[in-house]
């Protein structure tokens, strides 16, 4: 049995979720283009950016 009752606001933070973690994504990648195409962006600060986008904080 699913609970829809509060599928709209589910949905409402749904798509806000997706929309933190493609800013995350575009920051991550904006960061890794900048700093030439070789030095990639370090693992611990992508994973910070990507543990702020699930939790949800904002910039």
């Amino acid at each position: 049995v699913v609970d829809l009752s509060g599928g709209k606001l589910a949905a409402k933070e749904y798509r806000a979720r997706i929309s933190q973690l493609k800013d995350a994504l575009e920051e991550i990648r904006d960061y890794n283009w900048l700093t030439s195409k070789t030095h990639m962006l370090p693992k611990e600060k992508m994973q910070d950016i990507a543990q702020k986008a699930l939790k949800g904080d904002s910039k």
